[in-house]
């Protein structure tokens, strides 16, 4: 969400380029990476557990991608950093047209391909929950299912705290719903047992009430 947003926020050149330069592009190397790597974050922060800066990631992006090009994100860095910390020798130091579509062009490798979405929502709530939603189907592995398991699988369902339909619910209840433990992928609520079960229940005799 980080790297479209800011990529978008300098395509639209609403805003100077070097801080959200080096927001996108921290973000992004730190997606791709951890994604190559299963998910495990530990290549992308220090012994802090502070995510590495942008020119530390760019190395390790290198090692798993071996027809990745650093040159020009380097290029990038030692034009927008000077400028982020107050040290410009020359205001007229710009980025180019080919620094942005570096950027853009990262949107291809995966981990990402975030772009479009992002451009057809006009809030970053919008983009997250569709970014959310996509992440609770794909932990349910449902994109990886034949379209007739795709009818018996559980799909997300909507927290309990934040009402985003991104609770992954780990099976189905006694009596069939989706009122069992799980996580919440975006605001990272876990649901009990105890109250998976008096959920569950109470549905159970609401629907035989209606019934």
């Amino acid at each position: 969400m980080r790297y479209a947003l800011n990529v978008l926020a300098v395509e639209g050149n609403r805003v100077p380029p070097e801080g959200p330069f080096d927001v996108a592009l921290t973000n992004g190397l730190a997606a791709i990476i951890t994604y190559l790597d299963d998910g495990d974050e530990a290549a992308v922060v220090d012994s802090r557990h502070w995510v590495r800066s942008a020119r530390q990631l760019l190395p390790i992006a290198a090692e798993r991608l071996p027809d990745f090009s650093s040159g020009v994100y380097r290029e990038l860095l030692d034009i927008t950093q000077p400028a982020r910390h107050g040290g410009a020798d020359d205001e007229w130091l710009l980025t180019k047209p080919e620094h942005l579509q570096a950027m853009i062009d990262l949107d291809r490798r995966p981990g990402l391909g975030v772009l479009e979405s992002a451009r057809h929502h006009r809030t970053v709530d919008g983009l997250l929950v569709e970014l959310y939603s996509a992440a609770a189907l794909e932990a349910g592995g449902y994109h990886l299912m034949g379209p007739k398991d795709q009818l018996e699988a559980i799909e997300p369902s909507e927290c309990d705290e934040c009402l985003r339909t991104t609770f992954v619910a780990d099976q189905l209840d006694d009596f069939g719903g989706y009122n069992s433990t799980g996580r919440c992928l975006a605001c990272g609520y876990e649901r009990e047992s105890d109250v998976a079960d008096d959920m569950a229940f109470t549905d159970a005799l609401r629907q035989h009430d209606h019934e």
